[in-house]
């Protein structure tokens, strides 16, 4: 019994403008993607996939040549975060029998030099400011929530329990993450305030690349709010930014390039099924078709 109609789950990265409008398409062939992570310099585009055996893989695309490389360096491997050289990424090494104790690496690019241990089990670095003096962190397990540890790893402080996806702004002077009280915001370093700006439908919060605008997803609208950091943070209410057939994937579904388009995962389109298909007699034509004993 089966329905006639395309893999929902397959898709292709597209650059996408503020209206919502596809203008580029990355050189690579439909795929589970997901994942997705955009070089501050756009050069690299991280693209995690599934293989047919079901394990996961995390990828580099070279978006100039056209050229990928593959990240084999454990049993599982999730990709966390770029540095902002563009050159390392932060990945999240561990078992499958033991994600969530996982340790956290700094890895080069090109696949030679030293790879370091940044944190210890449960610590996942969810991204490196630009000025290179934090690391904004999601602990798992024991003090589970966002926090904020310097990048030579000596000082960390818990900002919120329920929060995850935390993210610098470009000046590394304000995190945002959301959490299950809404899109909150946090000065750097941390006062002990924190400024909700946005409802807890909000997920996956990124900056403009001048940091004037915040924008994050919900459910299958892309929302943006403007930003002002004059005398303070001024965050205006959200709107629609734009809408369309752009996948809702597991972990990070998209991501904004230095020229401020959108890194999405374009979905096949939609359709509507009105009827089914029925095989009767399934077993006796597989035995005539591949008999015991066949090639």
């Amino acid at each position: 019994l089966f329905a006639r109609g395309a893999d929902g789950a397959k898709s292709v990265p597209v650059w996408v403008d503020h209206t919502g409008r596809v203008t580029d398409t990355l050189p690579v062939p439909p795929g589970d993607y997901f994942n997705i992570y955009s070089s501050n310099d756009g050069k690299r585009v991280e693209l995690s996939s599934y293989q047919l055996t079901g394990e996961g893989t995390a990828s580099i695309l070279d978006v100039d040549r056209g050229l990928i490389q593959e990240l084999r360096v454990a049993d599982l491997v999730a990709f966390a975060s770029w540095w902002p050289d563009g050159e390392h990424a932060n990945l999240y090494l561990g078992s499958s029998a033991a994600r969530e104790r996982g340790i956290t690496w700094r890895v080069p690019i090109s696949g030679t030099g030293n790879r370091d241990s940044l944190l210890g089990p449960g610590w996942m670095i969810r991204e490196v400011s630009r000025d290179l003096r934090y690391m904004s962190v999601q602990r798992i397990g024991d003090s589970a929530g966002v926090w904020l540890v310097s990048t030579d790893g000596k000082q960390r402080q818990f900002l919120y329990a329920t929060g995850y996806w935390p993210v610098f702004s470009p000046d590394s002077r304000w995190l945002a993450f959301p959490s299950t009280e809404g899109l909150k915001i946090s000065a750097i370093p941390p006062t002990g305030s924190l400024q909700t700006v946005a409802p807890a439908s909000a997920d996956e919060p990124e900056w403009s690349p001048h940091g004037d605008e915040l924008y994050y997803r919900d459910g299958k609208r892309w929302m943006v709010m403007a930003v002002s950091t004059r005398g303070g943070l001024t965050v205006g209410k959200p709107r629609v930014l734009f809408e369309g057939r752009y996948l809702n994937v597991w972990s990070k579904s998209y991501d904004v390039g230095p020229d401020g388009r959108f890194l999405l995962l374009l979905g096949p389109p939609e359709e509507t099924i009105g009827h089914l298909d029925v095989v009767t007699g399934f077993f006796a034509e597989l035995r005539r078709l591949a008999p015991t004993g066949g090639k």
